[in-house]
């Protein structure tokens, strides 16, 4: 018996007549917002929304044209939808009210608007994450949370937050119905210690935090491993990050520093073998920070078991290396062909 996906909804103004295409959006968005387009247009009306079900909330990734968006007093009586969405805005943002609160979210911005509440804001051009949670499953994990309706995260545990969203959304299609009361707990964990950084919280969030800590620094580290000044003080000053906070968050996989050399030693042999640069051993040695060809050699044979120059050799003598790295051959539609056209 195959195992469920998690159920998923996809919208697309754009696949309709232009004249239909704001209408469309209005229908998709009801349920929650009333919406008015910035300006009237004849060019139609651009929108799209992803939506997952995971049981007990939803998370949705849109994208639309500029619009103002309304909740007016007379809508939260009616409709009684009592919601909170929490809202990631990866690009764009608006400016408006949410109950008394005046907003100004800006791209980056995490943010949490209750539906019981009223709203009247103008967005731009956006893209954004929204976590819809009811507020039972919110009252579970942060009990008397207080007046949440227009609190915008802090910068750190804003961005921590929207890391594991965009995490999230990136692995659901792949994962199976059966995992979502797990996802749903630990979501609800890590955002109760992100709105409320209680000892209590936390600690019910820490493998999660820990692990998008980790995911946080890699990308810097990926990002940086041509540079000269990339060190675990480096690190710590770009992200935030106490150097102990640091070493702690890496000692399961040997230190920090440990972790720099592994990943600038994947990423030297990733290039050697696809050889789609000419630069020998001894600039990439430069260029990564080793103090010469023989300390890069030392350490390329100490992780992988033979030297980096024997990986040279085989890709100049591999056929398919020598045209290109995943070049066509008769081969490609078999497992190694496949095989050979992955990318990490």
């Amino acid at each position: 018996m195959s195992a469920l996906s998690i159920p998923t909804t996809r919208f697309r103004s754009t696949v309709l007549p232009l004249e239909q295409q704001f209408e469309a959006w209005q229908e998709q968005i009801i349920s929650i917002f009333e919406v008015a387009p910035v300006a009237a247009s004849n060019r139609g009306f651009a929108a799209e929304v992803d939506a997952f079900h995971l049981g007990d909330f939803v998370l949705t990734r849109t994208r639309f044209a500029a619009q103002y968006f309304l909740r007016a007093l007379r809508r939260t009586r009616a409709d009684r939808l009592d919601h909170y969405l929490v809202q990631f805005y990866r690009e764009g943002g608006y400016t408006g009210q949410a109950g008394e609160t005046c907003l100004r979210i800006e791209p980056g911005s995490v943010s949490i608007l209750d539906t019981a509440r009223t709203v009247s804001t103008q967005a731009t051009p956006a893209e954004c994450l929204t976590l819809i949670v009811p507020r039972d499953l919110m009252d579970d994990v942060l009990p008397a949370a207080g007046n949440l309706h227009g609190l915008v995260l802090p910068e750190a545990s804003g961005g921590l937050f929207a890391d594991y969203l965009e995490s999230l959304e990136r692995r659901l299609p792949d994962l199976e119905v059966t995992q979502t009361p797990h996802i749903v707990r630990a979501t609800c964990e890590l955002l109760a210690a992100c709105i409320r950084p209680s000892r209590e919280h936390c600690d019910r969030a820490r493998e999660q935090i820990e692990t998008l800590l980790r995911r946080k620094v890699t990308r810097h580290i990926d990002r940086h491993l041509e540079s000269p000044r990339l060190s675990a003080a480096a690190i710590s000053k770009a992200l935030g990050l106490s150097s102990a906070q640091l070493e702690l968050l890496f000692e399961p996989l040997g230190g920090i520093e440990r972790h720099i050399l592994n990943r600038r030693l994947e990423h030297i042999r990733s290039t050697l073998a696809r050889r789609t640069e000419t630069r020998s051993v001894t600039e990439l040695a430069a260029a990564y920070g080793f103090a010469g060809p023989q300390a890069l050699r030392r350490a390329f044979r100490a992780a992988f078991g033979y030297e980096p120059d024997e990986l040279v050799l085989e890709a100049q003598q591999d056929p398919a290396c020598a045209a290109g790295f995943g070049a066509p051959r008769d081969s490609a539609s078999t497992l190694n062909g496949w095989v050979r056209t992955l990318r990490s």
